[in-house]
């Protein structure tokens, strides 16, 4: 690539070549998964590398919500003082 080019992606006749070949290929028929048990191990923790969607994190994001909930209450002055 030429130094101050910019790429712009797929032009639509390329992206409509591409599409013809993906039809005429059908790699979609050719994959497997995997078939080892190890293999099915590994995948399925694919969705937790960064532990985001974990039972652990959901319960801290639902700690995290109560505690900014109490501390607006707080800040609201219908705290524990029992004044609204």
């Amino acid at each position: 690539m030429k130094k101050g080019t910019k790429r712009t992606g797929w032009t639509p006749k390329r992206r409509a070549e591409q599409s013809v070949r993906m039809k005429q290929q059908k790699p979609w028929l050719k994959t497997t998964g995997p078939n080892t048990p190890e293999g099915k191990l590994t995948v399925s923790q694919n969705a937790l590398k960064h532990g985001f969607r974990s039972a652990e994190f959901k319960l801290l994001c639902k700690a995290l919500t109560a505690q900014a909930k109490f501390v607006k209450s707080l800040s609201n002055g219908s705290s524990l003082r029992g004044t609204k």
